[in-house]
């Protein structure tokens, strides 16, 4: 059923990106968001001391939708 809604419902940045992802992700994306046990949210810095000590380097760092920090490389 979310698939055919997906395929039909108006555009939206979101929805473009499931319409090109395979069932199998969408199903994981979807169950990941309404069955989470649990929901690590850090602060900008906390989330930098989880990388401390790792071999990786930090090229760019952002919020999520203003709630956590998220890497990206």
């Amino acid at each position: 059923m979310l698939r055919t809604w997906v395929r039909f419902a108006p555009p939206r940045p979101y929805l473009s990106l499931l319409k090109k992802i395979s069932f199998r992700h969408t199903e994981a994306i979807v169950f990941d968001q309404i069955f989470p046990s649990i929901a690590n949210y850090w602060t900008r810095t906390e989330a930098l001391s989880l990388l401390e000590g790792l071999p990786v380097s930090v090229r760019h760092i952002t919020h999520a939708r203003g709630n956590s920090c998220a890497e990206r490389a």
